[in-house]
C-alpha cells in the first residue's frame, strides 16, 4: 500500500513537471512563430508620412501634413529641411529659399541648407549666388555631391566644358547613385563629342532610374550619334512619354524635334 501511494505520488510529480515543461514549450513556440508576424507595425510619424507621400509625388498630402507639423514644431530642423527638399524637387525656388533661410537662422552653418540655397539660386539663373553658397557648403563639408553638381551645371551653361566635366565627375564620385549628376556629366561629354564615355555613364544611370526622362533623351542622342537608329528611336519615344507625363512642355517639344531627326536619318515611319 505504501509502495502504491509512493508510486502514485511519484507519477503525479513527474506528470506535473512534464505539464509545466510542455506549457513552457508551447509558449516559447508561439512566441517564436508570432515574433515578427504577430508584432504590430509601429504607427508612422508625421515626417515619415510626409516622406512616403513625397516618394509617390503626392505633394498635396505631403504639404498638408508638413505645414501642420511645422506650425506645431517651428524649430524642427529635420522638418524644415524636408520642406526645402520637397520644394527644390519641384524647382520651386522661392519656397525653397524661404525654408532654407528659416533653417539657416537656427543653424547658420548647416551645410545641407547652404547647398540647397545654392541649388535654388541656380534655378533662377543667379549663378553668382549659386556658386557662392555651393562653395560655402563645400568649405564646411567637402564630401557633398550637390554643390559640385550645381557648380558643374553652371560651368556647362557658361560653355566651360572641360571644367564642367571635372567638377561633375567629382559629384558622381561622391554620390554614384545621383542620376541627375550622372546625366549632366553625360551632357557635358556629349558636347565634347565623347559619345562612348557618355554612353558608359548613361548605362549606369538608366539602371538606377529607367523612368528618368533626361537619361532617356541623352541615350537617344548618343545612339543617334553612334548610328544605332533602333535604340535611338526607342529611347526618344520613352523620353517623350515621360516628359508628357511630367507635363514638361519645353522638353516634350525638344523630344519631338529629336524624334523627327531620328526618323529622317534612319528612314523610320512613326
Amino acid at each position: 500500500m505504501k509502495r502504491f501511494v509512493f508510486s502514485n505520488l511519484y507519477s503525479s510529480s513527474i506528470r506535473s513537471v512534464l505539464f509545466i515543461w510542455l506549457g513552457l514549450a508551447i509558449i516559447f513556440t508561439l512566441a517564436a512563430c508570432g515574433g515578427e508576424e504577430g508584432k504590430e507595425e509601429a504607427p508612422k510619424t508625421e515626417l515619415e508620412q510626409v516622406e512616403e507621400f513625397w516618394k509617390k509625388n503626392d505633394y498635396e498630402n505631403a504639404g498638408k501634413i508638413l505645414k501642420a507639423y511645422i506650425a506645431a514644431h517651428p524649430k524642427d530642423l529635420k522638418a524644415i529641411l524636408l520642406q526645402a527638399k520637397i520644394a527644390i524637387s519641384q524647382k520651386r525656388s522661392k519656397e525653397t529659399l524661404e525654408s532654407v533661410n528659416i533653417g539657416l537662422e537656427i543653424d547658420p552653418k548647416n551645410t545641407e541648407f547652404l547647398a540647397l540655397k545654392g541649388r535654388a539660386y541656380y534655378y533662377v539663373s543667379n549663378f553668382k549666388e549659386a556658386i557662392n553658397y555651393s562653395r560655402q557648403a563645400l568649405k564646411l563639408n567637402p564630401k557633398m555631391a550637390l554643390p559640385y553638381l550645381v557648380i558643374g551645371e553652371i560651368f556647362l551653361r557658361q560653355g566651360k566644358k572641360e571644367k564642367s566635366i571635372k567638377v561633375l565627375k567629382e559629384a558622381v564620385k561622391l554620390d554614384p547613385t545621383m542620376v541627375e549628376a550622372i546625366n549632366k556629366l553625360s551632357s557635358a561629354l556629349i558636347k565634347t563629342n565623347d559619345f562612348i564615355s557618355a554612353k558608359e555613364y548613361l548605362d549606369k544611370a538608366i539602371k538606377i532610374d529607367k523612368e528618368d526622362p533626361g537619361v532617356n533623351f541623352n541615350l537617344a542622342v548618343v545612339y543617334n550619334k553612334l548610328g544605332d537608329g533602333e535604340k535611338a528611336y526607342g529611347y526618344i519615344n520613352e523620353a517623350l512619354r515621360l516628359y508628357k507625363e511630367k507635363e514638361d512642355a519645353r522638353w516634350a517639344n525638344q523630344s519631338r524635334q529629336m524624334k523627327k531627326v531620328i526618323e529622317d536619318r534612319f528612314k523610320i515611319k512613326s
